[in-house]
């Protein structure tokens, strides 16, 4: 996209709007977090004078503006070209709020053809208005971004100081109370989610089988220039498709159907006796000077008098009530529905967060907002948006998110950079006993998603985890001992789930991860790097890795379009051409820092998607980044995989290495079948494989092919095949042979 440059803009508005007239000031009309506003014409298109007129007023206020091309095209543009160009501005990674040019006439052709698969990958604040209805409402439906109905730029340009008002307390979380008529009170205040906008787009809608749900929701709808008949015709249609059958109310807004003020007011009332949820008017909202804006996501109540109040971002004090839960006994700390934008929360023994429905703890930005700890054995410092150190009983429950807001925070200048203490985690519990999470999401942490340091008593479950927006993106890292980790879904940068043993004198034991799905670019279900200490007795069971994002438009890119970080998971591989690939290896297995690793299992395990299905390794790395003393002893045994199926995208084998002073014992592979990719009948088969003993271990770590297609296993002692099998994919050919065994005893 080639946006329409802002000087150009402002050239325009110089020469074609009066100087001397006076407009109100739009200073924080899209949030005080808003820096670059981008401008997409789904609809009809807007008059190049009235394009400059209002981008040069958001030029005054502090705006950058990124403009679809087709905006000052003089003919609208195909359906399918206002589509892409719609998701190009969606996902531009420095685009904080999409708006629109006009309403008009058009988005019917286009909500259809939006890949909103992919527009769900990125939370953006999209605002509509008139016939973009037809957007807004389809997002809510959708499940996609975050919608808002109210002022577009042809509104935005006529709109009164106070409609202007209006719109930034919205975006700045402190919207005001209005005062409304009521048509049919309810008994008692009602409150809920909104929904809504122009009345005849909803019809269409509800004819499209797009209607989103409006059970509990506050339904506003607008009406402009409609006679009675088609008015009374269209509201018919939503009471007839059971719209208002358990909405919460229905708020009447701005209101032309062509007739007088009285008749109009008697249809309401008609209207009201009609559906059972109690019904309002008055709200300023519609093709009005005076219009306000309507966010979605936002909770109102309205009393029985007609006073409607919308929640207010909140600006709880976590902490203080935590202490005073915990000082009392214990007991919950709720996070209500809305927007939350905290530093570090330090839970204490005996409390349990709990995030409704529809909650979001946003991390802060800047370290100032978090408590910087330096523990023993650690990798650097810490700090989280939630964290508990030396708890007993604690817990993260409830249906909200936590938000890192990651893509916020600088990136580290070279890999490791989450050494520097620079960036917080996600959620960061230490020396606690009896940990307990469920059901909530966490999303783009700005380094590791969850972590469990010296922990003993965890479980989690039905935990989603997305997190792609720096580096470090893990989604579990697993220091702890008589841990369950289940029913959760993880699609992160880095690995997905992962045990680590950076301090000697804690063993990691008793850990079961089950019904787990992974995508990641990196490992999907680990063991390591990290391996000072021990770790034993730990099953991955009924899981499935899936193939990592290949998807990166909604992340800040590199010069080539990819978020740099991910640089460092790229990798070649024979067989994929010369495109570095993501999604390193599944089943990973590894002892590379002189600790033991022993009865480790993975049963019942599909791996697809990734470029090699299993990698075991027993190596010399040494990593003494952690204090930890040095060690030449290393034990690694019975690690044993069964019941794995799976394809390798590449052309490298899976493994089981050791080396002289960590040779890999007692390994097997049983009812393990994998379709490996050949590389053609005149592959040059490699005469040696390097030793590659302090190597950072990962499945393309030996920079060339193995002599096997299928299996390499070397410096292993006992290694039992067990119905394994490794078979060339229909068509494939490869001069390899499956298995190759090298230095490996029975």
């Amino acid at each position: 996209m080639k946006p329409l440059a802002l000087a150009a803009a402002a050239l325009m508005a110089a020469s074609s709007i009066a100087a001397e007239k006076t407009y109100p000031d739009l200073t924080g009309v899209f949030g005080k977090d808003a820096k670059t506003i981008g401008i997409g014409a789904i609809s009809s298109l807007m008059p190049a004078a009235k394009l400059a007129h209002i981008t040069n007023r958001l030029a005054k206020a502090g705006y950058r503006v990124k403009i679809a091309p087709n905006v000052m095209e003089t003919q609208k543009a195909a359906p399918e070209r206002r589509a892409r160009l719609v998701e190009e501005l969606w996902l531009d990674p420095e685009v904080d709020v999409l708006t629109f040019a006009v309403g008009g006439q058009g988005a019917a052709e286009v909500i259809e053809l939006l890949d909103w698969e992919k527009l769900k990958t990125r939370d953006m604040k999209v605002i509509g208005f008139s016939d973009l209805t037809l957007l807004v409402n389809t997002m809510l439906a959708k499940g996609a971004g975050h919608p808002y109905t109210g002022p577009v730029l042809t509104t935005l340009s006529y709109s009164n100081e106070n409609a202007v008002k209006r719109m930034r307390d919205m975006m700045a979380g402190c919207p005001s109370k209005v005062k409304l008529t009521p048509v049919k009170a309810g008994k008692a205040t009602v409150s809920g989610l909104a929904m809504g906008g122009l009345l005849d787009r909803l019809d269409q809608l509800v004819k499209r089988n797009l209607m989103p749900d409006a059970s509990g929701r506050v339904v506003f709808i607008e009406n402009t220039n409609k006679y009675a008949p088609r008015t009374e015709e269209m509201l018919g249609c939503l009471r007839s498709a059971g719209v208002f059958d358990k909405a919460a109310a229905v708020v009447i807004c701005d209101f032309n159907s062509k007739q007088p003020a009285e008749e109009t007011r008697e249809r309401l009332e008609k209207f009201a006796a009609s559906i059972p949820c109690p019904v309002y008017s008055g709200y300023p909202y519609g093709h009005i000077s005076n219009t306000s804006i309507i966010d979605f996501r936002r909770r109102l109540a309205i009393s029985p008098d007609g006073t409607l109040s919308w929640a207010h971002d909140k600006k709880t004090d976590f902490n203080r009530l935590v202490r005073e839960v915990s000082e009392a006994g214990g007991g919950r700390v709720t996070v209500p529905a809305g927007r939350h934008v905290v530093g570090q929360i330090d839970l204490l023994s005996n409390v349990e967060l709990h995030l409704e429905k529809g909650a979001i703890l946003e991390g802060a930005q800047g370290m100032e907002n978090y408590r910087i700890l330096e523990l023993p054995y650690s990798e650097g410092t810490w700090s989280a948006v939630i964290s508990a150190v030396g708890a007993t009983n604690v817990a993260v429950t409830g249906e909200g998110e936590i938000f890192g807001n990651g893509a916020a925070w600088p990136q580290p200048l070279s890999y490791g950079g989450n050494q520097e203490g620079t960036r917080p985690r996600g959620l960061f519990f230490a020396d606690c006993k009896d940990v307990r999470l469920s059901g909530f999401k966490l999303r783009d942490a700005a380094c590791w998603g969850i972590v469990f340091k010296r922990c003993d008593g965890v479980v989690a479950r039905g935990i989603k985890i997305d997190s792609h927006s720096n580096a470090n993106n893990d989604g579990f890292d697993i220091e702890a001992k008589n841990v369950l980790i289940a029913d959760c879904d993880i699609d992160s940068g880095d690995d997905a789930v992962c045990l680590k043993s950076n301090d000697p004198g804690f063993t990691v034991e008793n850990v079961v991860v089950s019904n787990v799905t992974a995508r990641s670019h990196c490992c999907s279900l680990k063991l390591g790097t990290a391996s000072h200490g021990t770790m034993r007795n730990v099953l991955f069971v009924d899981c499935r890795t899936e193939a990592p994002r290949r998807d990166f438009t909604d992340m800040r890119p590199d010069k080539k379009g990819r978020p740099w970080f991910m640089s460092i998971w790229r990798k070649r591989f024979p067989g994929l051409g010369d495109e570095p690939q993501t999604g390193l290896s599944a089943v990973t297995v590894e002892n590379v820092d002189g600790g033991t690793v022993e009865n480790i299992t993975y049963r019942n395990i599909t791996a697809n998607g990734i470029c090699v299905p299993i990698f075991v390794r027993g190596g010399r790395r040494l990593k003494r980044s952690c204090g930890t003393p040095p060690s030449d002893k290393c034990i690694f045994r019975n690690v044993t995989i069964e019941n794995v199926t799976g394809a390798a995208l590449s052309g490298v084998a899976c493994s089981i290495t050791g080396v002289d002073e960590c040779r890999a014992k007692n390994i097997t592979l049983r009812n393990v079948k994998i379709t490996c990719r050949g590389l053609g009948a005149d592959v040059e088969i490699p005469a040696s494989v390097p030793e590659a003993k302090d190597r950072y271990p990962e499945c393309n770590m030996f920079e060339s092919i193995l002599p096997a297609y299928g299996l390499y296993a070397r410096h292993v002692d006992g290694l039992v095949l067990d119905n394994a099998s490794f078979v060339l994919r229909k068509g494939d050919t490869d001069r390899r042979p499956a298995i190759v065994k090298d230095d490996v005893n029975p």
